[in-house]
């Protein structure tokens, strides 16, 4: 770990405080061997989620995948292997935030945007289909969303998607993260939903991330030497790193009536937690972290 930085930025006060932002979802690169670990084992679809390929069939990924999606009630994971079709490269982390509201991400971009110089907007469709359908409108900063290390950007879906996914009688337009992931969530699966993110990141990064997302209006305070930002439903941990990368995931999963396990994936390891606060881990090892194997029969 590199020492604590004194170049923090301080808390932001507006007059206009924006409302909590959520966490959308969390993308990371893995190394070749997590990834195949991950995407062969039987156990990811049992203990957490049935893992897809995405958009539009959100088919079973087979040996050729480069990236699988596991997704819970409001937020999901995606997975990157190396080489993958985007050329992202192995360590590097995507934060997605979001609204539910599209008004909200309008306000967040204009706050941005009074400060910022480099804020950018994007409308995103998704173009493999005839028409393209509209998917989501997306607001970054070039600064915190061209490095090698974590990515940032807000995000807020398109009500056009959710009616194209899941069409319904009823006519008021739909912008949630439920509204996309409920047709995908099943009550049976292990993972509800992405409660924490821990992630090391150079000096310089974590102070503009600070600021940021202390404009976006996460809480911010210090746990030893990690800022920790709080948001609507989840909490990001960033610690200034020599060597940067995401250090480990909190899910919120479903409680387990035979106590903690443990299963092995790689370099990651899950350990699902008997009251459903779990941890997967994405670097580092410690004694806290040990557990009983997670049996193999389905429970």
């Amino acid at each position: 770990m590199a020492a604590m930085s004194v170049g923090l930025a301080l808390p932001v006060t507006t007059s206009a405080r924006l409302p909590p932002v959520a966490l959308n979802h969390l993308y990371v690169v893995l190394d070749q061997a997590s990834f195949d670990a991950i995407q062969r084992s039987d156990a990811v679809a049992r203990l957490l989620s049935p893992p897809d390929t995405g958009l539009p069939g959100y088919a079973a990924p087979d040996d050729g995948a480069d990236r699988l999606f596991l997704r819970g009630r409001t937020t999901y994971l995606e997975l990157f292997a190396p080489g993958n079709r985007f050329g992202e490269p192995v360590g590097r982390v995507g934060l997605a935030i979001g609204y539910d509201a599209p008004r909200d991400l309008g306000r967040l971009e204009t706050a941005w945007r009074a400060v910022y110089p480099d804020v950018r907007r994007s409308d995103v469709h998704w173009r493999r289909t005839t028409p393209p359908v509209p998917w989501y409108d997306a607001v970054q900063r070039d600064a915190t969303a061209d490095n090698p290390h974590l990515v940032l950007w807000a995000m807020t879906y398109r009500p056009e998607l959710v009616a194209w996914l899941a069409p319904s009688v009823d006519a008021t337009p739909r912008t949630s993260r439920a509204d996309v992931l409920a047709p995908r969530w099943r009550h049976a699966q292990g993972l509800i939903d992405i409660i924490g993110v821990h992630v090391g990141v150079p000096g310089p990064l974590r102070q503009q991330l600070d600021d940021q997302l202390s404009r976006a209006g996460l809480d911010r305070r210090t746990s030893g030497e990690d800022l920790v930002l709080e948001g609507l439903g989840w909490t990001l941990h960033l610690a200034e790193a020599d060597a940067p990368g995401l250090r480990a995931l909190d899910l919120q999963t479903a409680p387990r009536a035979d106590g903690p396990c443990a299963m092995d994936w790689g370099s990651t390891r899950l350990v699902l937690a008997a009251d459903g606060e779990s941890r997967w881990w994405f670097a580092g090892r410690s004694p806290a972290q040990s557990a009983p194997v997670c049996p193999t029969a389905t429970h």
